[in-house]
């Protein structure tokens, strides 16, 4: 029963460490055209380029919004889990004991 409500908690921790990482690198990407936009010599291509990055830039902070909310949500479920494995360790132990943490519970 208990494998069936299991969490593998490194499995989580690395994702979670993974999109922590594509967060921090997609929010510090470049979104200024202006360097770009100054060497087109033309001031529609200037002004389509400058359009696209910011359009790209509003997408980009979505991402990363989305993104922050599952490493949120993936956070919330590793202290879940430890929570409900500490208590269930601790309701299980006999009185004046503590219980051993069974391998592979929530760290």
């Amino acid at each position: 029963m208990a494998e069936t409500f299991g969490v593998d908690t490194e499995a989580v921790r690395a994702v979670r460490e993974d999109l922590a990482a594509i967060s921090r690198e997609t929010s510090a990407m470049r979104s200024d055209a202006a360097p770009a936009a100054s060497v087109t010599g033309s001031v529609e291509v200037a002004e389509a380029l400058t359009r696209f990055v910011d359009d790209s830039t509003d997408q980009r902070r979505a991402l990363v919004d989305l993104v922050d909310a599952v490493v949120a949500r993936l956070d919330a479920l590793l202290e879940g889990t430890a929570l409900v494995d500490g208590a269930l360790t601790g309701s299980l132990a006999p009185a004046g004991r503590a219980a051993t943490p069974v391998r592979g519970a929530a760290r």
